[in-house]
């Protein structure tokens, strides 16, 4: 994340990779109304994740490069199989009580944990069943050929 200036407002921005970018001017920008609270605990919250620079080298696109990795394999003549995904748990966070958490367990140092918050551990997940191989002459019902 990244937090910068944008025409007169503080903007916090999730980064990507070079072929994710889009012009900002494709973003709806609305009007918006903030907390006095809610807005010195996001100060406080920028100031103690912020560092003076970013290096962008230190950061790799993991799920591109398991996804190449799969794409390596099929064509070494390998087979691939994915897991199903799951879908989160619905959870209901408090997130000003989460972010306060956050920062009383940093004052508190390195050994004070702040509390769980997000859905539970995942199970381990069974390798998905394959379907059965359609010919190619044989298209699939429903499909248009």
């Amino acid at each position: 994340m990244l937090v910068r200036p944008v025409r007169g407002a503080l903007v916090l921005q999730q980064l990507h990779y070079a072929d994710e970018i889009r012009p900002v001017s494709e973003i709806p920008l609305g009007e918006a109304s903030v907390r006095q609270g809610e807005l010195e605990l996001a100060t406080k919250l920028v100031e103690q994740i912020s560092h003076e620079r970013f290096e962008p080298e230190k950061y790799e696109d993991e799920v591109r490069k398991r996804v190449l990795e799969q794409i390596q394999r099929k064509v070494d003549g390998q087979e691939v199989s994915f897991a199903p995904s799951e879908a989160p748990g619905g959870q209901i966070i408090d997130l000003m009580e989460a972010l306060k958490a956050s920062l009383s367990a940093k004052r508190a140092g390195p050994k004070a944990e702040a509390p769980a918050v997000g859905p539970e551990p995942q199970k381990e997940r069974k390798p998905a069943k394959r379907a059965p191989h359609r010919s190619a002459d044989r298209p699939a019902k429903g499909s248009r050929k």
